[in-house]
């Protein structure tokens, strides 16, 4: 499994697309609300959504990446054990 600094990877990229997805919702909307600090905050908001979206893509491809990890243990348990009874 894919580690950063000792923490799994799959849990670390589901957090923080929960994290980011609403704090960019609410950055857009408060661009909204206030359009005079648009020029000000407007890149932050832009790093925010593109990282959001990666992340999101990047989520989604690591669960169908670990489902397939799990299938081929599985696989190899059931031989494992076949072969051993």
């Amino acid at each position: 499994m894919d580690l950063i600094l000792g923490l799994p990877l799959h849990p670390l990229i589901i957090h923080a697309v929960v994290v980011l997805v609403p704090l960019s919702a609410l950055g857009v909307i408060f661009l909204l609300v206030f359009p005079r600090i648009a020029p000000t905050f407007s890149p932050l908001i832009l790093i925010l959504l593109i990282a959001s979206t990666v992340l999101a893509l990047l989520q989604k491809t690591q669960v169908k990446l670990y489902r397939i990890v799990l299938a081929i243990r599985g696989i190899m348990a059931s031989r494992v054990s076949a072969y051993l009874s």
